[in-house]
């Protein structure tokens, strides 16, 4: 049986060099009206940043317990049902709320209009719904990375082992 070997300082530094570089060049493009479409296709990408090191990691690792651990980690019915509503609606109440907190600020309501359609030349075309759609995709493949890989990863380390 093969032991578990992972590599969280490769995992950790590729995830941030290749996530900040895709951001960095979807920002880039939110100046730019001519690449505006690749926008949200840059942030999904950057977002996936955990999750694709995450792949390559186990794909070069060619270690069939590492993939068993990976998939053990991201079974379904290791959520707890109660918590299911509340993700879902975290993050439109976190943006509710920072609207609200901004109107403390002499910000205008018109920011709540963001529920009818998009202000925002970026966001064009693209409903709340939509861009809910958007960030609970790339959440999710973001959150298989650092579930699935990352957080396993320094629990296996020697150093992390051996000061708890």
């Amino acid at each position: 049986m093969q032991s578990l070997s992972y590599k969280p300082k490769l995992f950790f530094s590729g995830t941030l060099l290749f996530t900040y570089c895709v951001q960095l060049l979807a920002a880039y493009m939110s100046y730019h009206t001519q690449f505006i479409f690749l926008l949200f296709p840059l942030i999904l990408i950057g977002m996936s940043g955990p999750s694709i090191m995450a792949f390559i990691l186990l794909k070069t690792a060619k270690n069939k317990n590492l993939w068993n651990d990976f998939y053990q980690r991201l079974r379904l019915n290791n959520i707890k049902t109660y918590f299911v509503p509340l993700i879902i609606a975290f993050w439109p109440c976190l943006m509710v709320l920072a609207i609200a907190f901004s109107l403390l600020f002499g910000f205008s309501t018109d920011q709540f209009l963001m529920f009818q359609g998009s202000l925002d030349s970026a966001l064009t075309k693209i409903s709340f719904l939509g861009l809910c759609s958007v960030v609970l995709l790339s959440c999710s493949l973001e959150e298989i990375g650092w579930r699935g890989y990352g957080i396993e990863s320094l629990n296996n380390t020697t150093i992390y082992s051996t000061v708890h």
